[in-house]
């Protein structure tokens, strides 16, 4: 177990500011509990950022990314963090006065493929039971890139919707599926058991999944009705981000309160040398990046030729405004070109 001493450092600038009238953004999650994937967003809410920009989050954990998009165009949510897929089918079908992409929640995937033992090679791989949280939902797009990857598609293998990583994870090693797709996090977990492996790192696939897997996108009534807790949401969620990525004891701290004792010193410090350049320390990835997404979308998901441009989906004045605020990180994996 890591023994944490939470300091001051991240917390400190908050210390000057002066207190802000308190208002709740709902905000609806892609799964059904938050992991290493939503570590910025888990900062936020956990470490004060939010609270010092006076924001009150009021979390609701749905399984997978398209119902979570459903319960913001339900008027349940006004921020949504969903699969960039769910999001961007959502603002296709029902337009741009529905909803509006407005960050990333990462620059590249944490994710990584693992496999009961019996699966000796991604050739093994049809006619495999594979593990998914939901149809349509971040785990599940990164997984059909990867067998478009290895030569295979949907309809070689067999899907059962389970849930998060977490409960995924117990399921294969029970050989209730024979596949999944883990986080890191609980990659970490796996590999101390000997009835399953790493069949695809996080490495591997990067070099061929579509990045950024998840979108943060709010309803364009809040966006017109309350812009100042937009840019109150966007400025928590970046100076978290910028401290996770820069704040060793931080990022120590936000990993023991999501994952009391799971993970020993060497595992944590595995796991920040993997994650420390994925988060959007600028705010998010660049204009090529997310048409890289579209791009995906509309050869593997879309549900209909028309095609739209990059602005149809993506409103870029809230973070080109906060940016103007509390500046650009000088250690930004990209640059935002919004």
């Amino acid at each position: 177990m890591v023994v944490i001493v939470l300091v001051a450092a991240a917390s400190a600038y908050y210390l000057l500011q002066p207190v802000k009238q308190t208002t709740t953004v709902r905000l609806a999650v892609g799964s059904s509990a938050l992991d290493l994937t939503h570590a910025t967003m888990f900062t936020a809410a956990n470490f004060g950022f939010w609270k010092n920009e006076g924001i009150n989050t009021n979390f609701t954990l749905v399984t997978g990314g398209p119902l979570a998009v459903k319960a913001l165009l339900a008027g349940q949510a006004d921020i949504v963090s969903a699969s960039s897929g769910a999001i961007l089918g959502a603002i296709l079908t029902s337009g741009p006065q529905s909803m509006r992409v407005i960050l990333s929640t990462n620059v590249d995937t944490d994710f990584e493929v693992w496999t009961s033992t019996n699966i000796k090679s991604a050739a093994d791989l049809k006619g495999a039971t594979w593990a998914i949280s939901a149809i349509g939902s971040s785990d599940y797009g990164v997984a059909l890139q990867y067998l478009a990857s290895v030569g295979f598609s949907k309809d070689d293998l067999k899907w059962v919707s389970i849930g998060s990583p977490g409960v995924r994870l117990p399921a294969l090693i029970a050989g209730k599926a024979d596949v999944t797709i883990l986080t890191i996090g609980q990659g970490a977990v796996a590999a101390k058991s000997k009835n399953v492996w790493n069949l695809a790192t996080v490495e591997q696939l990067s070099k061929v999944v579509s990045r950024p897997v998840q979108l943060i996108a709010v309803s364009q009534k809040f966006m017109d009705t309350n812009p100042d807790n937009v840019q109150r949401f966007l400025r928590g969620y970046l100076r978290a981000a910028r401290s996770l990525s820069s704040n060793e004891t931080l990022f120590n701290a936000m990993l023991e309160k999501m994952a009391p004792g799971v993970y020993d010193k060497d595992e944590v410090n595995y796991l920040r040398s993997k994650m420390v350049t994925f988060w959007p320390v600028n705010g998010g990835v660049s204009k090529n990046e997310v048409q890289v997404v579209i791009d995906y979308y509309y050869k593997y998901e879309a549900p209909t030729d028309r095609r739209e441009t990059l602005s149809f989906f993506v409103e870029y004045a809230p973070l080109r405004t906060t940016l103007g605020a509390i500046g650009r990180s000088s250690s930004a994996w990209d640059t935002v070109d919004f």
